[in-house]
């Protein structure tokens, strides 16, 4: 969730400290955030039936309808539940629930820009660079995505060399492509898998500021106390996770055929 920048562009880079560059602030951490997070996330507040209201929004504070701490079979244990193809008024309240098409798409022409961007910020010399055979540059692909989306431009700090320019380009797959089953990929060809932060998974957990007085209407104009993230998991991945085993009655053939690194 925390990959999910501000709308005006800049990363977040501590969820439970303020940051004046950004605007982001933690006892508003759900405000002025790109405005894929409010498509895609269901926060404390967000409504899951038309009637609104304290029954029909989800409780993910701290000791909440939805939280772990009351529900430890069905309950929420991140802080945060997914609303991405799976629309928030998909319920038996507001008839929604039968009848409904959704049509996916065989290949995400935000990953084909994606992944032209970082090709060719790699192979032509950085967010300026562009191939022989096509007019954006990778700097003009990304922002391609990110003016659809309505979010700021790659920011200035991220212009001025591959690395860092790289940085925003694995932002934006974890945003854009969020839920569609890249990112697991994406960080084995980064080489990243076995490395933190990728491998710690974390909740949050918080109060709010005042529960007798909260805007069901605009659940981001709330204000919470507390905020904390707490690490769940933390995966045990090693180098041999960069390759599959192969199948053993193969490696059985005969000495020569080694097993992949590892397995």
């Amino acid at each position: 969730m925390n990959y999910y920048g501000m709308q005006n562009g800049y990363p977040i880079n501590n969820m439970t400290e303020a940051d004046a560059e950004s605007g982001y602030d933690p006892t508003h951490p759900w405000k002025n955030r790109d405005p894929r997070f409010y498509k895609t996330i269901m926060f404390d507040g967000v409504k899951w039936r038309s009637t609104g209201g304290a029954g029909g929004t989800s409780e993910l504070f701290t000791g909440g309808r939805e939280s772990e701490e009351v529900n430890d079979l069905k309950g929420c244990f991140t802080g945060y539940m997914n609303s991405k193809l799976c629309p928030q008024l998909m319920n038996t309240f507001d008839g929604y629930k039968e009848n409904n098409i959704l049509i996916l798409s065989l290949m995400r022409l935000a990953d084909v820009y994606l992944m032209y961007s970082e090709a060719t910020a790699v192979g032509y010399n950085g967010p300026k660079g562009k191939a022989t055979t096509y007019s954006l540059t990778a700097e003009e692909a990304l922002n391609k995505i990110r003016d659809r989306a309505g979010v700021a431009p790659v920011l200035d700090k991220f212009l001025g060399n591959t690395a860092d320019f790289l940085s925003e380009v694995r932002r934006e797959r974890a945003v854009e492509l969020s839920f569609e089953g890249f990112r697991f990929t994406d960080l084995r060809r980064w080489m990243l898998l076995t490395q933190h932060p990728y491998t710690v998974k974390t909740k949050i957990e918080f109060d709010r500021a005042d529960p007798n007085d909260y805007n069901y209407d605009a659940p981001e104009e709330n204000a919470i106390i507390n905020l904390r993230e707490i690490p769940l998991v933390e995966r045990k991945y090693t180098d041999r996770h960069y390759w599959y085993p192969l199948p053993k009655k193969d490696v059985s053939m005969y000495d020569a055929f080694y097993q992949n690194p590892g397995w």
